[in-house]
């Protein structure tokens, strides 16, 4: 029995030691562990690895905003054509406008001429007012009418 007890305490110590030789190994490994993760290498690396990330988001960002400009641009361009398409020209009616209002001023001094020389003339201009502006009661309604127009167009 006594060789089986050294033997049997051989192995334990045996068994005892590798434990303590893996104990001191572990806590080394720990403390190297622990160095690292409070090294300026690894933080430096963390760091850098955060800051690609961002890069990259903001890169997608970029794409994103360009699309959306030159999409905008081309709603923009679009909306341009389709406002010198329906763009109003005013010329003709302008000269239309200054056209009536000659021929107002000169019924003006026709009325004033008339009013001298007699009713048959007076007649006679009125039918061929009626005839070239239509049926109105009056000048005076015509030209009310022109100058309303008159100070809606000034404005």
């Amino acid at each position: 029995m006594a060789f089986c007890n050294t033997e049997y305490f051989d192995q334990i110590g045996n068994i005892q030691k590798s434990m303590n030789e893996r104990e001191r190994w572990r806590h080394e490994l720990e403390e190297k562990l622990f160095a690292y993760l409070r090294s300026e290498e690894r933080l430096t690396k963390l760091k850098c690895a955060k800051m690609h990330c961002y890069y990259k988001e903001l890169c997608e960002r970029e794409q994103q905003a360009k699309t959306r400009n030159l999409e905008l641009l081309g709603n923009v361009e679009n909306l341009a054509s389709k406002m010198n398409e329906f763009s109003i020209d005013c010329s003709r009616l302008l000269q239309k406008r200054l056209e009536c209002k000659n021929h107002i001023t000169r019924l003006k001094e026709d009325r004033k001429k008339m009013g001298s020389r007699g009713e048959s003339e007076a007649d006679e201009v009125r039918e061929n007012y009626r005839v070239i502006y239509g049926n109105y009661s009056s000048v005076g309604n015509l030209q009310s009418y022109l100058c309303a127009f008159d100070k809606t167009a000034v404005l």
